[in-house]
């Protein structure tokens, strides 16, 4: 639809509308079986590449040819270590990174929140001590264009999964974050795409923006089971922990941006992205019929 717009001479945004409209009611006439895509500013292209559609992608495919097997450790399911070595050894996002072996799924972060994320989206499913794909919703999701599976990722990962369980000694503070989150798009509401800024900015920015709720929450002061010395590392190395939870393990996964190390730069993808959460009503009840 983006791109018949695009060469569609407009006038007004009376006549805009129309002219979506009229995409729209011709793609729904051709694809009965494919929902409507949500009116986003991005193309396939933005999204092809990125770290959160290629590990999705690798994984389903890997577990639609041979389930993974599951332990049950204390009272939680977890991938067998030698299946969990297996995956994660085939995440396209890991593929330059030498693996140890895997003792326990928790130890390799990316591959465990991924499978927090198919899990709540229904397309895979624990089955006795099996880790299988829902055949049906994973033959829904793959058929579905290539901007619209980022968006129902993108749009889980967001608001139907907690950040604090992958978040370690800075859960707390991740949860606020998580629990403001026009805040968060609001603190990148002046980014330009393919400029360099400064990640310490950036973490002050952060540190403006939810230090209040974090004292709100007491957070900024020492916790009654906590030693001076963890009181201590959390406080003075939660900017670290914000940058690897928010800038890193979701933003720059989905492409929003490309970390430098002290710098960073905003992608198209990811200032047109933040910009359509911080403008529009976009739907929190998402599935795949």
């Amino acid at each position: 639809m983006r791109n018949v717009l695009d060469q569609v001479p407009a006038h007004s945004d009376v006549l805009l509308r129309k002219w979506r409209q009229l995409v729209v009611d011709l793609w729904s006439q051709h694809h009965p079986h494919i929902p409507v895509l949500l009116d986003l500013p991005i193309a396939a292209d933005d999204v092809a590449d990125v770290a959160a559609i290629q590990d999705t992608l690798a994984v389903l495919h890997l577990l639609n040819n041979k389930p993974a097997k599951m332990v049950k450790e204390s009272a939680e399911w977890l991938l067998n270590p030698d299946d969990a070595y297996y995956l994660a050894s085939n995440l396209p996002s890991l593929n330059q990174r030498p693996l140890v072996r895997i003792e326990n799924e928790w130890q390799c972060l990316p591959l465990r929140r991924l499978r927090t994320l198919l899990q709540t989206l229904r397309l895979v499913r624990r089955l006795k001590d099996d880790l299988v794909i829902v055949k049906s919703r994973y033959q829904r999701f793959i058929e579905l264009p290539i901007i619209q599976q980022y968006y129902l990722l993108w749009h889980t990962e967001v608001y139907h999964i907690n950040w604090s369980q992958f978040a370690g000694i800075w859960n707390d503070y991740i949860n606020v974050i998580q629990e403001c989150l026009p805040l968060l798009w609001d603190v990148s509401e002046r980014a330009l795409p393919d400029m360099p800024y400064d990640v310490r900015q950036w973490n002050q920015d952060m540190w403006d923006t939810f230090s209040p709720f974090w004292d709100q929450e007491g957070l900024l002061e020492r916790q009654p089971d906590d030693s001076a010395l963890l009181a201590f590392v959390r406080t003075h190395s939660l900017p670290t922990g914000v940058t690897q939870v928010i800038m890193r393990d979701l933003f720059e996964r989905y492409g929003l941006l490309v970390d430098e190390g002290k710098l960073y730069v905003w992608t198209t993808l990811g200032t047109e992205l933040i910009a359509t959460e911080r403008t529009q009503e976009l739907p929190c009840a998402l599935d795949i019929n």
